[in-house]
């Protein structure tokens, strides 16, 4: 039986990845089989001047506290900000995604089994990348169909500039109202 899960990411650094002088360099380990499929990206404008949260159709959530997103220059933006989101809860979303699934575990190559996957950008109006300011946190809390029948969910986060996964951490699901299960994971 499928029940529900919250997966809370705090300090998403998929943002991170999206700042540097090199703007090819995150996509460039992505490579969709289709180009052009519309994923149903979610785009929000915001100020982030002031705390945001963000509902996606799924029923997940995106925490934006107020000055958290920063330029290169680390300095928070004045004006608004675009947000990003995109879910990737199946098998066919995640191949769709071109996503690389392979991840290095001590010298040995695994294939990822995935609960939901998600990514997420930022950027001002004229396409300046922004970031997660040190000592800040962004909370994505990502509802999906899978129950946490282990001992808990390994979490990765996918470096696009260097082309490899990142293992984070382990955390078991935990309730969310109406007795379904959540997960929550510092980044």
């Amino acid at each position: 039986m499928n029940t529900k899960f919250l997966v809370l990411l705090l300090g998403v650094s998929f943002l991170a990845y999206s700042c540097g002088n090199d703007k090819d360099a995150r996509i460039r380990k992505i490579s969709p089989p289709v180009a052009n499929v519309d994923m149903g990206t979610d785009v929000f404008t915001i100020d982030p001047a002031k705390d945001t949260l963000l509902t996606i159709e799924s029923g997940s959530t995106i925490f934006i506290p107020a000055n958290s997103l920063v330029g290169a220059d680390n300095k928070p933006i004045k004006g608004k900000a675009e947000v990003s989101y995109e879910e990737y809860m199946n098998q066919a979303e995640v191949i769709l995604s071109g996503i690389p699934m392979q991840y290095d575990s001590a010298g040995e190559t695994h294939n990822f089994e995935s609960a939901g996957m998600f990514t997420i950008d930022a950027e001002t109006p004229s396409g300046e990348k922004l970031k997660i300011a040190d000592n800040k946190a962004v909370t994505v809390s990502q509802v999906s169909p899978w129950a946490d029948l282990t001992s808990g969910y390994n979490f990765y986060q996918f470096d696009t500039v260097a082309g490899k996964w990142r293992y984070l951490t382990t955390q078991a699901a935990e309730p969310v109202a109406g007795g379904e299960r959540a997960n929550e994971d510092a980044v």
